[in-house]
């Protein structure tokens, strides 16, 4: 029976412990918003607003400093050398949020047209060490400024293919296409994909929910629809058009691609040959009958 309440004492703690790590994390959330920033060309000298929630029970001091941060990958890494041109006019390097309450903090961007960038300024804000804690770990976010590279070139390039050639008799149809970023800016995406059956809009399906959101130069998105020909026989038949319509929002410019081909239904076919199978069986019948007659 000591085993037992000694393993029953054991559990409880645990328990307990467990709990209050679930609170004390819970209660300590900060929230940054919003996360990025994008600079359009038409923005420069804008200012920003970025707002830190602080729902704890306690307030938290944050030390607030510019860094230069570049995109690799998908991840974004924070550069090592000193800024030595400062794009960011930030109005204090250290602000207090309390507990239950919110901090705004407002950020001038200061870009001159005809610039390029290889690095984005980045905001970082990071909580303020506690001497009388070393062991505690701090809270830190980057927030980017991702600004538009106002001498580069806005170029995209949209391709794909389909699983049929000139003729097809399978009604569903597979498109796999990609859009590369082929310029020295960034771009934002969007796209439908036009189903046309001999000139004419039969469907359309969104292809942005794929494609969606910051490509920056020298990335690729990749989109994939299927479509299926629901009609069948002769109201199927016809020269269907696939149109690839993606959007570049940034400069509002359009990359189009289309392929064509002709679909012929299968029950179609059969029933042709059915035909054609039934009425050289009935000349056959008849000239064996017209044999038979004339004997």
């Amino acid at each position: 029976m000591s085993k037992l309440r000694y393993i029953f004492l054991i559990s409880i703690i645990l328990f307990s412990t467990l709990t209050f790590n679930s609170h004390s994390k819970a209660e300590e959330t900060i929230t940054f918003s919003p996360t990025q920033i994008v600079v359009q060309e038409t923005d420069l000298g804008k200012r920003y607003t970025i707002t830190i929630t602080n729902t704890s029970k306690n307030d938290i001091v944050f030390n607030v400093e510019e860094r230069n941060a570049k995109k690799s990958k998908d991840q974004l890494e924070l550069l090592d050398t000193e800024v030595v041109l400062k794009r960011l006019e930030i109005p204090t390097s250290e602000f207090k949020v309390k507990a239950n309450d919110k901090y705004e903090l407002v950020v001038r961007v200061k870009i001159y047209t005809n610039e390029s960038f290889d690095a984005f300024p980045s905001l970082v804000i990071k909580e303020k060490s506690d001497p009388s804690n070393q062991l505690k770990i701090l809270l830190q976010t980057v927030i980017p400024f991702i600004v538009q590279n106002t001498k580069g070139e806005s170029k995209i390039e949209n391709i794909f293919s389909i699983n049929a050639q000139n003729y097809t008799i399978d009604p569903k149809i597979s498109i796999l296409g990609s859009v590369d970023n082929k310029g020295t800016k960034f771009s934002n995406l969007s796209g439908t994909i036009l189903i046309l059956k001999d000139g004419k809009i039969i469907d359309e399906r969104e292809i942005t929910s794929q494609i969606s959101g910051l490509l920056f130069p020298g990335e690729t998105r990749n989109y994939k629809i299927d479509w299926t020909v629901s009609q069948d026989y002769f109201e199927g038949l016809g020269e269907y058009t696939l149109e690839s319509r993606v959007n570049n929002d940034e400069t509002s410019n359009t990359s189009v691609m289309k392929i064509s081909y002709i679909y012929i239904p299968q029950n179609l076919i059969i029933a042709t040959l059915g035909s054609i199978l039934g009425l050289t069986l009935l000349i056959i019948i008849i000239n064996i009958i017209v044999k038979k007659v004339k004997k």
